[in-house]
């Protein structure tokens, strides 16, 4: 676990956190595994409360647009995935597949929720941390998808670059359930004021 804790410290998810810290956080709440190239993580769809810690290789997820076209993102460690499920047991919104050999820390829900009740220090600092890695995915998506917007004609065949504040609004209402997703999963198994103190 060395090897991989040296990695594994250098996720955003884990800045400030002492290295014996997320040792200990991992041998309570996460169950190692390993996957071949080409073996299915999890399937769009599914239903899960795990979030994957990804200390080497790579991992691409397929996002389904239609019937007919999907999407990859792209995923090298070290990185985390299927976070949002941890905070919300919500189904899977991709396929994520081994790119190679991989070995993946998976951590679960319930003895993570259990864990930080019995730390709410080290709770705090990693809940905050997922609040930042999260905006940032969000931030990233939103300008992806304005791109798209603007390249798309109006219903009164405007230029492209014409006002896109219907798009904006479109879009940004996800933050709202970013924000919900994690004040929900804080109140789980902790008091009203670690919830506050997690969520801005």
């Amino acid at each position: 676990m060395d090897a991989h804790l040296r990695k594994i410290q250098e996720i955003r998810l884990f800045r400030g956190v002492d290295r014996s810290a997320i040792a200990d956080l991992l041998q309570s709440c996460a169950t190692f595994s390993c996957y071949q190239p080409g073996e299915e993580i999890f399937a769009v769809g599914s239903h899960g409360q795990e979030m994957f810690i990804l200390p080497t290789g790579r991992v691409r997820v397929l996002l389904s647009q239609d019937a007919n076209s999907q999407k990859e993102i792209p995923i090298r460690g070290p990185d985390i995935f299927g976070e949002m499920a941890f905070l919300d047991q919500g189904p899977r919104s991709g396929t994520a597949i081994a790119e190679e050999s991989l070995e993946l820390y998976r951590l679960d829900r319930i003895p993570t929720q259990e864990y930080f009740t019995r730390h709410p220090a080290l709770g705090l600092e990693i809940m905050r941390n997922l609040t930042i890695v999260l905006a940032r995915k969000l931030r990233r998506t939103n300008a992806v998808l304005l791109q798209e917007l603007r390249h798309l004609p109006d219903k009164k065949g405007d230029d492209a670059d014409g006002d896109t504040s219907e798009a904006t609004t479109m879009v940004n209402p996800e933050s709202v359930a970013l924000q919900a997703s994690l004040s929900a999963f804080a109140r789980t198994r902790n008091s009203g004021r670690f919830a506050q103190s997690i969520v801005p």
